[in-house]
């Protein structure tokens, strides 16, 4: 029942984590704009959590700090990353679907460092739940985008990141059980804020023109709640990776939440998905369904 709850918060933090990002990704004119609205996101969350934490000392252990500068340098290179696709003109979603490929990591690490099984179902079924994806953010045939060698290397990037942010959630949760998570997650939110701040102050230097100031207050406003649904995932995630194996975790956290992703498109911006995107949607389902059987 605690999974379950865990796992519906999560799902729930998602739909309003996509919310905001569409609806303040209507705010943003250039690509100065979209990083300065991710070290928004990051400051935000690391002021929260340090409201929280309040630590009287620094943190000294050295393995608390390398998954945490791990955790925060993945989420600053993510970020990069997706802003240069989403500059180059490809499909959001396409980030969506390397960040879901990227589940491989942490799975098959599980494998060798913490001793955890896969039935050969489970692989089956994670391959099901990979073509359901690929279903699932495909473009109508009237949308076409150009794909060169550096939007590839920027989606693979993405993928490995994405996956070793949450191989780094899984190492904590199984390497230092006995450890606060909010504090692993405001060392990796800091260190994400301090790099993503300075990319944006690089890039503002080379693009000075700056937004309306209501397109300021709106941005501000979906990046306060983005950034709370965004604390609260972080949080969610490594609780749950205590709690069961990283196959059935990372696979229900990246189809899930590509699923919620699809309903919060049709629902709140009535972008209402092709046979093939449903089709992807059940056959993600049934994937999950096999993955959590074992």
């Amino acid at each position: 029942m605690k999974i379950v709850l865990l796992f519906a918060l999560l799902y729930l933090c998602r739909a309003a984590q996509e919310f905001c990002c569409k609806k303040g990704s209507t705010a943003v004119n250039n690509t100065a704009s979209l990083a300065g609205f991710s070290a928004f996101q990051y400051c935000v969350c690391a002021a929260l959590m340090l409201l929280v934490v309040r630590p009287t000392s620094l943190p000294s252990d050295p393995l608390l700090l390398g998954l945490s500068f791990a955790a925060g340098c993945s989420m600053y290179i993510s970020s990069l990353c997706t802003f240069c696709v989403v500059h180059m003109g490809i499909p959001i979603y396409w980030t969506t679907l390397m960040s879901s490929i990227g589940i491989i990591i942490p799975i098959i690490s599980s494998v060798f460092l913490f001793s955890e099984t896969i039935h050969p179902l489970q692989i089956l079924a994670i391959a099901l739940l990979f073509y359901g994806t690929s279903l699932t953010v495909a473009l109508p045939r009237t949308e076409k985008a150009h794909i060169s060698v550096k939007t590839v290397l920027l989606l693979v990037t993405i993928s490995i990141v994405e996956g070793t942010t949450m191989l780094s959630q899984k190492c904590f949760a199984a390497f230092m059980p006995e450890s606060d998570p909010s504090m692993f997650s405001l060392l990796a939110f800091a260190i994400a804020a301090i790099m993503t701040s300075v990319t944006y102050f690089i890039l503002r230097l080379h693009m000075p023109k700056t937004p309306s100031t209501g397109n300021l207050w709106r941005l501000s406003a979906y990046g306060i709640v983005q950034s709370i649904a965004l604390l609260a995932i972080m949080l969610l995630s490594t609780l749950t990776a205590s709690l069961i194996p990283a196959v059935i975790q990372f696979s229900l956290q990246a189809g899930g939440s590509l699923i919620v992703s699809v309903m919060v498109s049709a629902l709140a911006f009535h972008q209402t998905p092709t046979r093939k995107n449903r089709i992807g949607i059940a056959l993600c389902i049934v994937a999950l369904i096999f993955v959590n059987s074992f």
